[in-house]
């Protein structure tokens, strides 16, 4: 806990990009920042361990706000350079996206001067489970200043089908546990083949 608490003010966080790739065209259409923590003492740490002890701690909203300008400032790079890969998409903390995503945003976006329509957030149902109404207020802020929204692990939460037709989401990120088994398990198979139907439909 005391490495993480000096992790942003020792530089030892740095973002990896995954492409997104369009499975029919094979064009690039996005990239995903994602967060990694190299500690000076203690080496690599997975995400899944020192991210909900951030959010534990309560600095995850700090963490979160030097990730948005980064991969903001990263992406307005690429665009400088001609390298046309998308939107980049962004992962939100509940915590913050309770607390002050929309103004954090608004900074990264004056820093980087980059495109609102080249950012993609990713909320988790941890974001709207407990107040909807303050969840639709900020997505649909974000989406009418020409951000997209998507929503992270979909499938893994009891009343996800429900938020699809009361939020305005534009991506639907299906969970890993449906398709690590996705070429050898049929049930799997039709599982995905569904929710890509319904969110076609959608």
């Amino acid at each position: 806990q005391n490495h993480l608490r000096n992790a942003l003010a020792h530089d030892e966080f740095e973002l990896n990009y995954q492409l997104q790739i369009n499975s029919e065209t094979k064009k690039i259409v996005g990239v995903e920042a994602l967060l990694r923590w190299d500690s000076a003492e203690l080496g690599k740490i997975s995400p899944g361990v020192f991210i909900p002890m951030a959010e534990e701690l309560g600095i995850i909203v700090n963490i979160d706000r030097w990730v948005l300008t980064q991969a903001c400032k990263q992406r307005k790079t690429w665009q400088q350079q001609g390298f046309d890969c998308g939107r980049i998409s962004v992962n939100i903390s509940a915590r913050h996206f309770k607390y002050d995503l929309l103004e954090s945003i608004s900074h990264s976006l004056s820093e980087s001067l980059l495109d609102t329509s080249l950012l993609e957030i990713e909320v988790t149902e941890g974001c709207f489970i407990e107040n909807i109404q303050h969840a639709s207020s900020v997505l649909n802020q974000l989406k009418s200043l020409g951000i997209k929204n998507a929503i992270d692990d979909f499938g893994t939460g009891f009343s996800a089908l429900s938020y699809l037709t009361q939020l305005p989401f534009d991506t639907l990120k299906i969970d890993g546990s449906f398709i690590t088994k996705l070429m050898d398990d049929q049930q799997q198979r039709q599982i995905v083949m569904t929710i890509i139907a319904m969110a076609k439909g959608l």
